[in-house]
């Protein structure tokens, strides 16, 4: 299993602080023998793997400011803390301590306007509420309590208004929902705007654009449904600006861009697909900017940026895949750039920044992976800047930022030793791109981000082998980059990246032990002793929990070894039974392991070698690595996702030039590979638009679209005859769209989320037959929304799901599979406000959920499904912080999370459950939740037409 790490001794006066800190927490705990009567023990930590002195993580949320830079910033002492600096150490510190203690207000959305920086922070008081500061002590104070009480606001996507004098939000008083909201900055001058939707529900407002004092947003009402709105600030100001999806059915808008005095948005159109609009200055009306790809089709247009007269963005005309297109603001002077990779293959841009006239970007043109590119806005002066990782090796670039006139990113190339993530720099020439200063040598890399122009400056937060995260500055020489300050000398956590994986022994993870040290992986049963890391993999890189699965007493992980690229890997904890299982894409080249699903004895995985996506298995030995079958034969191109097994059989979405994108399943075998049935008959690409699947019994159920009946529910047993519409829960073209989660069913019966058109999205269960369908009451209407899958659970006779009625605010319901038995559990924060419970895990015969209350912040709760059964775990972090317990798995009679009890940081903690179920701790591989949304709604393939 490999040896435990010997960690140094803590200094002696921070020993004794932690034992003392320890202690305490332990004491602020419940007693034990009331934990037990529960069910349940109290937490505790199993094991603190990063203990490096000077690892902390004390810089977030950078922001220029009056000849400053404000951002929150952390110590041991305050917490997180609003800080600025103006480059130099001793210009660096705190500038007020809005929340005395420890736990800190977590300053965030930082935004300047009118002479002040606005921004949300709790006290401890008030909540999350908004303030304002002029960068001084005396000049921060509380803009309003719009929330009345301890109850928190929440004010976001805040968007300043030059002409109208005011800054918008979104926000919840506690009784409007969440509405569109502005301020002059003064506590009389903070109001609601409109109530979009009235009632309790909220509109839910979102990219909030001004456009010459006007401000736009695309917002939710039972009648409209999401659309495009605008206001002045107030009331009678607020109107539709187009309902362009009439009915109740949502336009779902995006990336809204203010050019030549015009908003510029992209929008789901009926009729032209997912496309770019503007609203015209003459008369207000939505014009389509071109219908670039033609028909209900979709060109996704997204990530608009202007260069002087000219609006770039990304999109695909059906040809051409994914590349870079400029508008002058007319259909006729919109017209793609250049196909970066030519033919129907994306060309992978993102990122992009104007630097003088100039727009740079990340680009692959199918040769030389993800590198920097510049254009003038022409296709013959679209370059390579440099090919700054040869060999067919992605340079990984990120986050571009243009400061003067160069841009600063990060960067890898390839050295002897394979390095890290570094600061490079720019000026659109192949000899001024370099990089500008190994921050951390060696492979570990220095990750720089947050990065922000500061007068010429570079201003960014990087990793270095002494004091973790921390603010750094640059003036493009490694003479010139240099550490600001070291705002946090204590520990930043090993987890904070997060990352569980159940196994038959326990858990599996990959924390960071230190700086300096490679990361590995670990395995714990949840006791000390056995809790360590298998040295076999110290010398693999991009291991991550995420991309494991285990498979007959071993775990198979991708990892690199700096020799034959991501390749599938397989260690049972020792060095000699840690080996590369097979080097699929020979050589360098690396054959990443795309959406993969444990069925049976057989793991399938779909790497990408060349430009396709094939399916593979494997057994666990190199002879039993092998390709199935080859998916589209001929064609250039495939493309497979959403793998989900039932049973021994694997289902999964594949597109390909004669179907399209449509639905398939294998038994492992060539001839058992096949197309199980033609939804959308004929080669559209688009297919039926199969959007979530979910195994349950032998049989596969799914959301797809006939072209007829819109996305509704499906179900199939891997044949043709077997494959047929469960219910049109919508009646007609409009879509329910079903929403599943893994775990969330009744025995036989399917649990899910759709829309009925009426109601907004409900529980709704389901035998697989149309008279078995039906909603499961209406205790949250028009209030469930779908969300990650760890809100939902199944415990014995019960599911468990988080719900709103109006009354309780979010709290903790369970259903029977009957209207009747659909039922409020607990309402742990009485009144409106709501506890919101979240990671919802099934540990033996309890239910274990994270919920936030006043008293104790977000902790651990436990529920045997009743009132009086439903308890706090424990106080991991004493107080109203909240330790933040996240990433819950249960193995072997254990409840393992990550969470913070405000000394150790994001690390490994568990809990002991009396009387586990047996059978209830397999889950054996995350790629087996195939095509269940993991953070909201499942996204589109890159092409998919719209409804």
């Amino acid at each position: 299993m490999g040896r435990h790490l010997r960690f140094p001794d803590l200094p002696r006066t921070r020993r004794s602080l932690r034992a003392l800190a320890l202690a305490a927490t332990f004491a602020a705990v419940d007693p034990p023998a009331a934990i037990a009567d529960r069910g349940i023990e109290a937490p505790t930590l199993v094991v603190d793997a990063n203990r490096t002195e000077g690892s902390g993580s004390g810089v977030d949320h950078l922001v220029v400011f009056g000849g400053r830079v404000l951002f929150a910033g952390r110590d041991m002492a305050h917490g997180w803390e609003l800080w600025a600096s103006d480059g130099t150490t001793s210009g660096t510190g705190q500038v007020v301590d809005v929340r005395p203690g420890p736990v800190g207000s977590s300053p965030s959305n930082l935004v300047v306007a009118a002479g002040f920086a606005f921004f949300t922070a709790d006290d401890g008081i008030h909540g999350v509420e908004l303030w304002r500061t002029d960068g001084t002590p005396e000049g921060t104070s509380l803009v309003a309590d719009v929330r009345p009480g301890a109850g928190a606001s929440v004010p976001e996507r805040l968007a300043w208004s030059a002409k109208a004098g005011l800054l918008f939000f979104r926000a919840d008083d506690g009784e409007h929902g969440v509405e569109p909201w502005c301020s002059d900055g003064t506590p009389g001058g903070t109001r609601l705007v409109a109530d979009v939707a009235p009632g309790a529900g909220g509109s839910y407002p979102d990219d909030l654009v001004d456009v010459d004092g006007h401000l736009f947003f695309d917002a939710f009402d039972p009648l409209h449904g999401t659309e495009l709105r605008t206001t002045d600030g107030t009331a009678a100001g607020t109107t539709l600006v187009a309902d362009l999806r009439p009915g109740s059915d949502a336009t779902w808008t995006s990336s809204l861009v203010a050019f030549r005095g015009e908003l510029f948005f992209v929008a789901d159109h009926p009729e032209l697909g997912v496309e770019m609009f503007r609203v015209s200055r003459a008369d207000g009306r939505v014009v389509p900017l071109r219908d670039i790809a033609p028909g209900a089709s979709s060109s996704h247009p997204a990530m608009p940026v202007v260069v002087d007269d000219l609006l770039y963005f990304v999109a695909s005309d059906g040809e051409h895949g994914a590349e870079l297109w400029r508008t002058d603001g007319s259909a006729a002077g919109t017209r793609m750039v250049v196909d970066l990779f030519p033919g129907p293959s994306p060309g992978a841009l993102h990122d992009l920044v104007r630097v003088g006239r100039s727009l740079f970007f990340i680009g692959d043109e199918g040769r030389h992976g993800r590198e920097l590119w510049r254009t003038d806005g022409t296709a013959l002066g679209t370059v390579r800047v440099k090919d700054i990782n040869p060999e067919r090796c992605s340079a990984e670039l990120e986050d571009l930022v243009a400061v003067g006139g160069r841009v600063f990113f990060q960067a890898r190339d390839k050295g002897p030793v394979k390095p890290g993530e570094e600061l490079w720099t720019s000026d659109g020439t192949e000899a001024g791109t370099f990089q500008v200063k190994d921050v951390h040598p060696g492979t570990a890399g220095s990750h720089p981000r947050d990065m922000v122009d500061f007068g010429g400056t570079l201003l960014f937060t990087a990793i270095d082998d002494r004091h973790g995260r921390e603010l750094w500055r640059s003036d493009g020489t490694e003479a010139g980059t240099t550490l600001v300050r070291d705002v946090f000398d204590g520990s930043a956590g090993s987890l904070g990246g997060g990352g569980l994986l159940p196994i038959r022994r326990g858990v599996a993870f990959v924390p960071r032990e230190s700086p300096t040290l490679p990361r590995r992986l670990w395995t714990s049963d949840g006791t000390t002793e056995a809790t360590a890391a298998v040295e076999a993999t110290s010398s693999l890189e991009g291991v991550e929990t995420w991309r494991m699965a285990e498979l007959r007493g071993a775990l198979l992980l991708w990892g690199d070894d700096g020799v034959h690229g991501t390749e599938l890997w397989r260690t049972d904890g020792t060095v000699n039974g840690t080996r590369l299982v097979r080097d699929v894409e020979p050589g360098p080249g690396s054959a990443h392991p795309g959406t993969f699903a444990v069925a049976g004895d057989t793991l399938f995985f779909a790497p990408t070698v060349g430009r396709r996506n094939e399916i593979w298995k494997t057994d666990g030995t190199e002879e039993g690595t092998v390709r199935v079958t080859e998916i589209g034969p001929g064609s250039p191109t495939s493309f497979l996702e959403s793998f989900v097994a039932v049973g021994r059989r694997l289902f999964f979405v594949a597109t390909e030039p004669v179907h399209g994108r449509e639905l398939w399943t294998s038994d492992g075998t060539a001839a058992g590979t096949h197309l199980v049935r033609d939804l959308f008959p004929g080669p559209d690409p688009y297919g039926s638009e199969i959007s979530a699947m979910v195994g349950i019994g032998n049989r596969l159920y799914f959301a797809a679209s006939d072209g007829v009946h819109g996305t509704e529910l499906w179900t199939s047993d891997g044949t043709a005859a077997g494959t047929r519409l469960v219910r049109d829960l919508r009646p007609g073209p409009d879509p329910s769209r079903p929403y599943f989660y893994p775990g969330w069913s009744l025995g036989p019966l399917l649990l899910f989320l759709a829309d009925d058109g009426e109601h907004g999205y409900e529980p709704w269960r389901s035998d697989g037959t149309s008279a078995g369908t039906f909603p499961l009451g209406r205790p949250a209407t028009g209030r469930l929304r779908p969300g990650s899958t760890d809100q939902f659970a199944t415990v014995g006779r019960h599911a468990y799901f988080p719900a709103n009625d109006g009354e309780h605010g979010t709290e903790l319901w369970r259903t029977d599979g009957t209207a009747a038995g659909t039922q409020l559990v607990a309402d742990v924060v009485p009144g409106p406000t709501g506890s919101n419970p979240v990671s919802l895990l099934a540990a033996g015969r309890r239910l274990v959920f994270a919920a936030t209350d006043e008293s104790h912040g977000t902790e651990p709760w436990s529920t045997d499904g009743t009132a009086a059964g439903t308890a706090l775990v424990g106080d991991v972090q004493p107080g109203p912080g909240g330790s933040m317990p996240r990433e819950l798995r249960f193995s072997a009679g254990r409840v393992f999370m990550i969470a913070d009890d405000g000394l150790s940081g994001p690390e490994l903690w568990q809990v002991a459950v009396e009387d586990p179920s047996p059978g209830l701790f397999g889950v054996r591989g995350r790629g087996g939740e195939g095509g269940v949304p993991t953070r909201g709604p499942t996204p589109r393939h890159p092409g998919a037409r719209s409804e």
